[in-house]
């Protein structure tokens, strides 16, 4: 038996319906660490999109447990992915065919190159990687 990896399609609006893309800040740092998190019950799916993420060369994502499962609450699993340069070739990869997530996918690119623009000049574009978050903190809330 030999099995498939998902395609494109199905990881991106997999993505769009269970991913977070997220920029956290730690007490005291003005660099925030970027990180998508895909949420599931179902362990199969996920180490099934991982497996098509290393295919690309994406090859940092790991596999964590969320939540304990209960008598009522199925366990709950997300793979997650902070190394920047695995979420730049990620982001690169998955725009095109994101549909709800495409925003937050472009403002990780944006941050990451206004990082990159950092390194290179000496600049401090603090104003442009909060003003990011704060686009990306308003596109993740929920509900109306």
């Amino acid at each position: 038996m030999t099995s498939t990896l998902p395609s494109l399609d199905y990881i991106a609006g997999f993505i769009d319906g269970e991913g977070c893309f997220s920029i956290t800040y730690s007490h005291g740092s003005d660099i925030g660490t970027l990180t998508l998190h895909i949420t599931n019950t179902e362990l199969s799916i996920l180490r099934a999109i991982q497996a098509t993420f290393m295919s690309w060369g994406i090859t940092s994502c790991h596999l964590v447990i969320q939540t304990k499962g209960t008598d009522v609450h199925k366990t709950g699993y997300a793979l997650q992915l902070r190394v920047r340069d695995d979420l730049k070739l990620l982001c690169s990869i998955l725009e095109p065919a994101l549909y709800i997530k495409q925003r937050q996918c472009q403002i990780f690119k944006e941050y990451i190159a206004a990082r990159e623009m950092e390194g290179r000049s000496g600049n401090h574009l603090e104003d442009t990687r909060s003003l990011l978050w704060l686009e990306l903190k308003t596109l993740n809330r929920k509900g109306p």
